[in-house]
């Protein structure tokens, strides 16, 4: 991600007109949050063991005061602050790794302007000492003003070699390491648009390591295919609105690596299907909170699928997306966040088998930890009936539950026979249920089911031979008596859990009906 003038810029009048809003009390897929003072301006943190325990440490880097702050972890989710490495100049990217065969956990750290913004910049190898701390192992030039530096075996050694993205040459620059924490020199390798951040991974499944680059100003995603020496030849490049940060996962379980990035201009999380080839596809998008600006990939909910969480400056949220397994995102869980985040890093600060975020808060000098609660806070459960055509109701909910506010909370069932009737049926309170129901399972409850207005599912053709149907609700408006019908008045009691499904018209199913999964709910005020 870039810190630049005109990036701070836009983020301080977003602080001044007050379009950055705080976040009242609101429901969250986090159980705990801690937040720790850093020095000025920590831009891009990374989780390791850098003190020799079995607790994860975070490492972050401090642009404008010139060092590297170090957390320790404490096994509870906790950090208490460790030493702090001076550096020479500005530093952005830092990456972790053992690099020196000596098992201490070490770091590489961009310095972006260290020989001047028109010579260009350099890296700097640290060496861990194995309790926190670092001293310089070296110091390589590399030009081309670099941003964004990982680590990964490239040439097939053994050994972690260095890849840097490099912003005003539209380059990666690779140094393959030669033993004992030392590189050889730079060999760059065109990326064809301007590089922000990359990552790496086997994006082809050949069993080398390839090269993702997110190019902001140009707007693309760029696939650079690993020779498996050290390597690097173009795949091909995908628009992409603005990509701010890049993860890389098997969203759809394919075996094939996918690429997942956030667009801070347009509010959405972009996701580019990957194949054995290496080719990406275009992007989907789905909704996040406001100017999206880090992402990580972890099982949040502990269903066995990948979701993308979002640090959002706009609004101070994270938006965790979730994996519905086949590649999409359902609905976006909006958590309020301390202060307005950058970049984000996931794993288990509190060792309770459960995916944890650390985020870097820039704008208020601060890192935060949220530990996650391994459920979410909108619970699908039952499974849906498939329906005569083959296709399965899925279930999506999006937005923020509240009886406060008319921000929309909607309620969606997407893969329904086009042109046909279809109705929300929800119950407030009482135990969730799995109950056979005209073919297939009733989820929330026997009885005391009540019912939405009825809706003509949408979809193309409207022939009813299809599956593009779909119908949508927006539950705060229904709740509140302002989108027809007969709300149960429990609805606008606060803490009320409430679950909904589908029911629907499915002329070739036995009974004729449809049954969608089904979504858990409890608003806030």
């Amino acid at each position: 991600m870039r810190y630049d003038s005109f990036t701070r810029h836009c983020i301080r009048v977003l602080l001044c007109t007050g379009l950055i809003a705080g976040t009242s009390a609101a429901q969250t897929v986090f159980t705990t949050t801690h937040s720790y003072a850093a020095d000025n301006y920590p831009g891009v943190g990374e989780l390791g063991y850098v003190d020799g325990d079995a607790n994860l440490d975070y490492v972050v880097s401090n642009s404008h005061s010139w060092n590297l702050s170090v957390f320790l972890g404490t096994g509870s989710g906790t950090f208490t602050p460790g030493p702090t490495t001076a550096l020479p100049h500005a530093p952005r990217g830092v990456a972790l790794g053992e690099l020196n065969g000596d098992g201490n956990l070490d770091a590489v750290v961009v310095l972006p302007s260290a020989g001047g913004v028109l010579v260009g910049g350099k890296i700097r190898v640290l060496f861990g000492d194995g309790a926190g701390g670092f001293s310089t192992g070296g110091t390589y030039a590399i030009g081309g003003f670099p941003v964004w530096v990982e680590l990964g075996h490239l040439d097939g050694d053994g050994l972690l070699d260095i890849a840097v993205g490099k912003q005003s040459t539209n380059s990666v620059s690779i140094l393959l390491a030669t033993g004992g924490g030392l590189f050889g020199p730079k060999t760059d390798f065109a990326a064809g648009f301007s590089v922000e951040e990359i990552a790496l991974g086997d994006i082809e499944g050949d069993g080398d390591i390839d090269i993702v680059v997110g190019s902001w100003l140009d707007n693309r995603v760029v696939s650079m295919l690993g020779d498996g020496s050290g390597g690097f030849s173009l795949g091909n490049s995908r628009f992409a609105l603005s990509p701010k940060s890049i993860a890389l996962a098997d969203m759809d379980a394919s075996g094939t690596l996918d690429v997942v990035t956030v667009s801070s201009g347009h509010d959405v999380v972009q996701v580019f299907r990957g194949t054995p080839s290496g080719t990406l596809s275009n992007y989907t998008s789905y909704g996040t909170g406001e100017y999206p600006a880090g992402v990580a990939v972890a099982d949040m909910n502990a269903d066995g699928v990948p979701d993308v969480v979002a640090s959002c400056v706009g609004n101070s949220v994270l938006s965790m997306l979730v994996g519905v397994g086949d590649g999409q995102l359902a609905h976006a869980i909006d958590s309020p966040s301390s202060a307005p985040g950058w970049h984000m890093t996931t794993g288990d600060l509190d060792r309770d088998g459960i995916p944890d975020v650390v985020v870097a808060e820039p704008l208020l000098d601060s890192v935060s930890a949220y530990l996650g609660d391994g459920v979410g806070s909108y619970l699908k459960y039952c499974t849906a009936k498939l329906n005569s055509l083959g296709c399965l109701p899925k279930l999506y909910a999006y937005g923020t539950p509240s009886l406060s506010n008319l921000s929309p909370f909607y309620v969606t069932v997407a893969n329904l026979r086009s042109a046909q009737m279809a109705m929300f049926i929800y119950k407030v309170g009482g135990a969730q249920a799995n109950h056979p129901f005209q073919g297939g399972t009733l989820c929330i409850g026997p009885s005391a089911i009540r019912r939405t207005p009825p809706k003509n599912t949408s979809g193309y053709p409207a022939n009813g031979q299809n599956c593009t149907g779909t119908i949508s609700m927006d539950f705060n408006k229904f709740a509140l008596g302002l989108a027809g019908g007969n709300p149960d008045p429990a609805l606008l009691v606060p803490g009320n859990t409430y679950r909904v499904q589908v029911w629907g018209r499915d002329n070739g199913a036995s009974f004729g009906t449809t049954l969608s999964s089904a979504v858990e709910v409890t608003p806030w005020l």
